[in-house]
């Protein structure tokens, strides 16, 4: 079948019928008290380090209110709310997830950390390990670096675990919010086999 014979059969309504195909591609209809009252079901709590790109910080937003993450932590250059840039890629999504803005983001990582939790930073380096086969605890602190830059080495000498995407190109790394969302799925799918969250059950079906 060519690349676009499929799209071309399915807006043909004599030749394909999609009368058992269900799409949403709208947002949940769900009061928004309501969905503010439930917990959120993945326990990571994200750190954005000095995020240059307010494109990237929405499209992350964006991503965090589909994984259910717990919270944001905005710091640094990183945009905060409101931002016209930013809402052009969270599309709405910045009502939904929990927030915060720290100037330093260092401070915001020894906070989480005297709290309990564990601190992976997301960086390409010789002692990075492959993402896949991390075992994600729960909670987890993600701190994303900058696009240029990356995460700063003092952070870095302050986390638990520094983890990496593995890539095949010439480029050895992926763009902020994308790797995000390929880190964000496997810990879900990990709390999910766990147990750990009870709530992704019916979403991720």
């Amino acid at each position: 079948m060519g690349r676009y014979e499929w799209v071309r059969k399915v807006e043909d309504r004599d030749a394909v019928s999609c009368d058992d195909i269900s799409v949403s591609n709208s947002d949940r209809k769900v009061d928004y008290d309501e969905f503010h009252r439930r917990e959120r079901p993945t326990p990571l709590h994200i750190v954005l380090d000095n995020i240059r790109s307010a494109y990237n910080v929405g499209s992350i937003f964006r991503t965090a209110d589909a994984a259910g993450v717990a919270k944001l932590h905005l710091c640094g250059v990183t945009a905060c709310p409101p931002n016209l840039k930013l809402e052009k890629t969270s599309l709405g999504s910045t009502w939904y997830v929990p927030w915060a803005y720290t100037r330093s983001a260092l401070e915001a990582v020894k906070a989480l950390k005297e709290q309990g939790m564990a601190v992976a930073s997301l960086e390409t380096t010789d002692r990075s390990i492959n993402y896949l086969d991390f075992e994600f605890p729960a909670p987890l602190v993600l701190v994303l670096g900058n696009e240029i830059s990356g995460v700063s080495m003092e952070i870095m000498k302050e986390s638990d675990f520094l983890l990496q995407i593995p890539t095949c190109g010439m480029k050895n790394s992926l763009n902020v919010a994308t790797a995000f969302g390929i880190v964000a799925y496997e810990a879900m799918r990990q709390y999910r086999n766990a147990g750990k969250a009870e709530d992704l059950q019916e979403g991720m079906r």
